[in-house]
């Protein structure tokens, strides 16, 4: 046999695996999916199906599943989660059209999911608005009693905020300033119009695309760069296909676990203050660990010949001039004037604090 025969031989065989393995994790899900009904059905036992895009052994995954046995524990098997991770049920925008038909009743999601159920919690992931991660946890913080209204009115239970960390852009070229960015082919997510908006005012043309689809975009050159946190590129394999890291971060990225409000209310109460409990300690732990899995995720990418480009201190007053453009854009539309007053408010406050 040839060496082109074998190559053929071997792609074969490793597509054949790969279907193998998607029919099985189909298989998974399907029965996974009818157990949940099946338990869902005796009205003693109250089963919650939860969603997610984060994979199987990310932080948000294992944390939930530890969620998960708690919960069953403290309620002697009458509580449960039945976690889908991965993106198994689809895109965060699927997900949360699955929990407003009923058909998942919570999830883990980022600032995309949040907007979808929430558009006015994206003030929170506004580009240059908080200096450091401290900030927005700090702020976020203080407003989790107004962001829970906001959420009840409309049909969500907020048990608290996750983060995702700094967002910082990852590229295959060294990207310093703007200019540099509008010559680069940088991925945005498609249904995000903030981010859309970050490539607009800049001058720069973005790649819209799924999350799904960054990883193979990044493998064949349709992008050459992304954008995200530390942890989301070791967590989601980007961090192979670049080689340069802008230091300057875009912002601080927030997520969200939230349950079907529906959902929630059908629970016991007893299981509902637990849930409460539960939420805020699940949570505060991703958060810790959020916070010290970047700063080893950064490393690692740096062990591995990730490089630093530092803007010029002309580049960055350029790019916090600009910024703030994207503040204004959306006051009205995904917030209000005074919803982001108060956010900005908030900051003063924290800084002076500080001080």
């Amino acid at each position: 046999m040839s060496i082109a025969d074998k190559d053929r031989a071997a792609g074969a065989a490793g597509r054949g695996k790969r279907v193998i393995a998607a029919v099985v994790a189909m298989a998974g899900v399907w029965v996974a999916w009818h157990v949940a009904d099946a338990v869902a059905a005796d009205p003693e036992r109250h089963v919650i199906k939860f969603a997610c895009v984060a994979p199987e052994g990310s932080v948000y995954v294992s944390e939930a599943r530890k969620w998960d046995r708690e919960l069953r524990a403290l309620t002697s098997g009458r509580a449960e989660f039945r976690i889908f991770p991965g993106g198994i049920l689809g895109e965060e925008e699927d997900i949360v059209r699955k929990i407003r038909a009923g058909q998942v009743h919570a999830t883990g999601v980022t600032g995309i999911g949040m907007g979808e159920m929430v558009p006015a919690s994206r003030v929170l992931e506004l580009p240059r608005l908080f200096r450091s991660f401290e900030e927005l946890v700090a702020v976020s913080g203080r407003m989790t009693p107004y962001f829970d209204k906001m959420f009840e009115e409309r049909g969500y239970v907020l048990m608290g905020f996750t983060y995702v960390g700094p967002v910082y852009i990852f590229s295959k070229k060294p990207i310093r300033n703007l200019e540099e960015l509008g010559r680069s082919k940088v991925w945005a997510w498609e249904s995000d119009p903030i981010s859309l908006a970050l490539f607009d005012v800049s001058d720069a043309s973005a790649v819209p695309l799924s999350l799904l689809n960054v990883l193979p975009s990044l493998q064949t050159g349709v992008i050459d760069g992304v954008y995200g946190s530390p942890l989301a590129m070791v967590t989601m394999q980007w961090f192979r296909y670049v080689k340069y890291m802008t230091s300057v971060p875009l912002g601080y990225a927030i997520g969200a676990i939230v349950i079907d409000k529906r959902a929630f209310d059908a629970l016991p109460e007893d299981i509902q203050l637990l849930q409460r409990k539960l939420g805020r300690k699940y949570t505060q732990r991703i958060t810790e660990r959020v916070r010290r899995d970047n700063e080893r995720a950064l490393a690692l990418m740096r062990q591995r010949g990730l490089q630093d480009v530092q803007p010029s201190l002309e580049d960055l007053a350029r790019i916090d001039e600009v910024m703030p453009r994207i503040w204004t854009r959306f006051s009205g539309t995904l917030y209000s004037p005074d919803l982001l007053r108060q956010v900005r408010q908030t900051v003063a406050e924290i800084r002076d604090g500080a001080t």
